[in-house]
């Protein structure tokens, strides 16, 4: 839809290391020291996949937003929510105020 593939096999690595984290040592407690290094990885890596798919959905449909003066340069801010939000948004517009005084 927005111009990239779909990334299944991404998801779909990163689902089955999840899985594979969800025996019953590591959710009891009960795993060895090591196993929760390998766990904390792996969810990691899980995490990244997701973010990596927000991130470039969310550039690809910011690039299909008109821009109608090349000289400005333009903010898009995306709700990650499901749900309105009015949500402050922090912004550094890179002006050198000391330059000014």
């Amino acid at each position: 839809m927005a111009g990239f593939p779909y990334p299944k096999s991404d998801f779909t690595a990163s689902w089955k290391k999840v899985l594979l984290m969800q025996f019953h040592d590591t959710m009891a407690g009960t795993a060895l020291p090591e196993e929760y290094t390998v766990s904390h990885d792996a969810y990691g890596f899980a995490k990244e996949v997701a973010n990596q798919a927000i991130y470039r959905a969310a550039e690809k449909i910011a690039w299909q937003i008109p821009t109608t003066d090349p000289d400005s340069d333009y903010l898009v801010v995306f709700n990650p929510h499901a749900w309105a939000a009015k949500l402050d948004v922090q912004y550094d517009l890179g002006w050198d105020f000391m330059a000014r005084a």
